[in-house]
């Protein structure tokens, strides 16, 4: 080949652009992207066991004795490690890409010697906000489900779940806290100050994100979430901060629909 036609001869293109190498090589897909995606691997591994709480009791002679049975069913059934792993995995995969502009701020206002040190403690702030939400979730949930079995209504628990989650949609205070989700704070550039003001912006946040997403994410629930049903929440979550003007109505048409398809 003369020097002409080595000179003429298309370059090969790298698979990654410049901007998505450093984008693999940033601190939010180190601790969001990374994370969410194993999370949602794991998830499909589980996707053909099925992971709904079922209370099945007998009747009672009253409605009362059947709430408080079915609640000490509910509760008899739970394994601690197998709803902390649960739980683990839908926060990892639902919530930590949402993380993404926030670990920019954090990372952006750090010194990078002690970058990843701080986008760790927000993280982490982060985590156990939502671990302990998840928590008192669990309870809640249990709870919901002793009623609505009680009342003879499980198999339009999924259902149920899906239209409270639609309703919480269209709420004036849920837009309220999904815009409180877009706010930062000053973080302090030294020592003790700067890692107080991560964890503190990591809880901060948490606490945002709790108020915005958590009724979406646990009321359908109710009656059981697939892998399916997952990815449409997760979906709608992710839309509602991406967008400048979240489709709330939208959303809540979703959440319906999915309603009318959970078992």
């Amino acid at each position: 080949m003369t020097a002409e036609a080595q000179r003429s001869a298309p370059a090969i293109e790298p698979f990654l652009t410049p901007d998505a190498r450093r984008g693999l090589r940033a601190p939010a897909f180190r601790w969001s992207i990374a994370p969410s995606l194993a999370a949602w691997l794991v998830l499909l591994g589980l996707s053909s066991q099925d992971r709904a709480l079922a209370l099945c009791i007998a009747p009672r002679a009253t409605l009362l004795d059947g709430i408080f049975a079915a609640l000490a069913a509910g509760f008899a059934t739970v394994e601690p490690m197998r709803w902390a792993g649960e739980w683990t995995l839908m926060i990892a995969a639902m919530m930590f890409p949402l993380l993404v502009p926030m670990i920019g701020h954090v990372a952006a206002r750090s010194f990078a010697d002690r970058r990843e040190r701080s986008v760790a403690l927000f993280v982490t702030g982060y985590a156990l906000t939502w671990a302990t939400a998840a928590a008192a979730a669990s309870v809640a949930l249990i709870a919901a489900r002793a009623g609505v079995s009680s009342l003879g209504l499980a198999s339009s628990a999924g259902l149920i779940g899906c239209v409270l989650a639609a309703l919480w949609q269209l709420a004036p205070a849920k837009q309220r806290a999904v815009n409180r989700c877009h706010g930062t704070v000053a973080l302090r550039p030294f020592g003790r100050a700067a890692d107080g003001d991560a964890m503190r912006f990591g809880i901060l946040h948490g606490t945002r994100c709790v108020r915005a997403c958590l009724p979406t994410m646990v009321l359908p629930l109710l009656g059981g979430l697939g892998i399916g049903a997952m990815a449409v929440i997760f979906t709608i979550l992710l839309a509602e901060r991406a967008r400048h003007t979240p489709q709330y109505g939208l959303s809540a048409v979703a959440l319906f629909l999915l309603g009318l398809t959970t078992p």
